[in-house]
């Protein structure tokens, strides 16, 4: 059956503070699709896990078929509604992350697994368009539906993975998607409904070095091509 909007549920997991431009999206949002029930907010300190498996148990005790998470610093695309006519069990609207320092510049948070077996960031991660199969999503804008979380390999949903020493090896949205997959559920992105991330904590110059390196390879890449094209 296709998804609408009146057995949706909207939920805004929070440390406390919301960004504005997230609720005026949603409030637009809303206007286009007042069959919405009301946004769940649920806040928290004591880790993303916790607030997140907090709102997947309320979506469960609620009637709704389909539960899509939006991060407190995300501002939807204005036609995220389209994720429901998506079909897939868990499908994503992509947005920028940045995780310092090993990542140089932003990337979509939108994962592959790589030769090694390890989720990587997309190898072409800026030209990408329309609605992709992918390995794992970020939970920034996350639309999964109610088979997913009633899975018993699905409980608790959002566990964050660590190693002997307990430091974290895997986040919880990463590990979610890993056991969705192991469970027969299909993951896609949809390229087409990029979000806002209002990202704080970013080094400008780490920044500004990332683009340089990747201008750089830009240039090194065009200089081979022109060579190439000069010697055929």
């Amino acid at each position: 059956a296709m998804l609408t909007p009146d057995k949706v549920q909207i939920a805004i997991p929070t440390r406390g503070s919301v960004y504005f431009g997230t609720l005026v999206r949603l409030q637009a949002i809303m206007a286009k699709a007042p069959t919405l029930p009301p946004v769940m907010y649920e806040a928290g300190t004591l880790g993303v896990d916790y607030v997140r498996n907090q709102i997947v148990k309320r979506f469960l005790h609620g009637s709704c078929e389909a539960l899509l998470m939006v991060d407190d610093d995300i501002m939807p695309n204005g036609d995220v509604m389209q994720l429901l006519d998506v079909d897939a069990d868990i499908v994503a609207a992509p947005y920028l992350f940045y995780r310092a320092p090993e990542m140089r510049i932003p990337a979509p948070c939108v994962f592959r697994k790589n030769a090694a077996g390890r989720y990587a960031i997309l190898s072409d991660p800026f030209s990408q368009t329309g609605i992709q199969p992918v390995a794992a999503v970020g939970t920034g804008c996350m639309l999964v539906h109610r088979r997913v979380f009633e899975h018993p390999d699905l409980k608790p949903p959002f566990t964050l993975v660590c190693d002997e020493d307990g430091c974290l090896v895997r986040t919880e949205d990463v590990e979610f998607c890993d056991r969705a997959t192991r469970a027969g559920f299909t993951i896609k992105a949809h390229w087409d409904l990029p979000c806002e991330h209002v990202h704080t904590n970013v080094g400008l110059l780490s920044l500004h070095r990332g683009y340089e390196k990747a201008y750089s390879c830009a240039r090194t890449i065009e200089d081979e091509h022109r060579l190439v094209q000069v010697a055929s």
